[in-house]
């Protein structure tokens, strides 16, 4: 692997996360329970005891994507550890720790190889039967949970220069719809 990425130093922050992405997509959260539901990316407020704007990120993504508390902070600092960030930066009062998929696909091999034993965390997740190994798995396989901040990820088109900008055709929403709808009436009949 190499040398150990040097983390930045951000002392004034009240809030951190991860952003899973490449020249292609990004990584979101589908959050229903928020005033105007939305997709959000991937993190959360700081926590007494977290210490660093990195334990805030990789915790809140544990949190999120595999509805993990009080995952050891020495397993936190080891995964920040093994990965790569492509970015870390600043936005307002949120720092962001961009990582690659790679990257991501890394993290799911060491929950399921590295972890010792005493994380009982480690083998379970009340979003997976199984945990996810690749990034479609952790997308396609999870269970929707009503009572979960984020019920659904979802991958992003990214637009040349990096931006998100689009609508769903009306066409299309209707596709959708007469589909669930049939297959409502299928599961009636």
């Amino acid at each position: 692997m190499g040398q150990t990425y040097s983390y930045p130093e951000y002392l004034d922050y009240e809030s951190a996360g991860v952003l899973f992405i490449d020249e292609r997509n990004v990584l979101g959260g589908y959050q229903p329970k928020r005033r105007f539901p939305c997709i959000t990316g991937i993190g959360g407020g700081k926590e007494d005891g977290d210490g660093s704007y990195v334990v805030t990120a990789f915790r809140e993504m544990f949190e999120e994507l595999f509805g993990w508390k009080d995952v050891p902070q020495a397993f936190l600092k080891k995964v920040s550890a093994a990965v790569r960030p492509s970015a870390v930066f600043q936005n307002g009062s949120y720092v962001i720790i961009a990582l690659s998929f790679e990257e991501l696909e890394r993290i799911l091999r060491i929950m399921r190889l590295e972890p010792p034993r005493s994380y009982v965390w480690s083998s379970t997740s009340p979003f997976y039967h199984r945990l996810p190994r690749t990034c479609w798995e952790l997308i396609r396989n999870r269970k929707i949970l009503e009572d979960s901040e984020i019920q659904q990820l979802i991958l992003i088109p990214l637009l040349s220069g990096n931006r998100v900008s689009f609508d769903v055709a009306g066409e299309f929403l209707n596709d959708i719809k007469m589909h669930t709808a049939m297959m409502r009436g299928e599961r009636e009949n």
